[in-house]
């Protein structure tokens, strides 16, 4: 995620997100390795092929899929609520974009709710 790499690049304010457990925290990982990294990989790899949309494949067990899940949306309030965006440079996504990230957010959590 761009912002974790603007915070990284910025000691004080990567140490400030630490401490709030986001960023360098296990958690962190777990989120980038079960939901991030993967629908990351899949969106580009569909760019590439020039599809017109992509429908990912998000898989793992529940409790830490369900984990990361939480992570994100900890992380996302944080990153709106605090002033860490400003100081690093991170612009807010555009509505549409924050939409999407919280349809897919919410997607994956009804589908874990069905499965789980």
């Amino acid at each position: 995620m761009a912002a974790e790499q603007k915070l990284r690049d910025r000691p004080h304010l990567k140490a400030r997100a630490s401490r709030a457990g986001f960023v360098t925290t296990p958690a962190a990982h777990a989120a980038h390795a079960t939901i991030v990294g993967p629908l990351t990989e899949q969106s580009e790899a569909a760019l590439r092929e020039g599809a017109a949309m992509v429908a990912p494949v998000i898989e793992g067990d529940s409790r830490e899929l369900s984990a990361a899940l939480d992570y994100l949306q900890q992380w996302g309030e944080w990153l709106a609520t605090s002033d860490a965006f400003q100081e690093a440079g991170i612009s807010l996504p555009a509505p549409e974009i924050a939409a999407i990230r919280t349809v897919a957010l919410k997607a994956i959590r009804e589908q874990l709710d069905h499965t789980g």
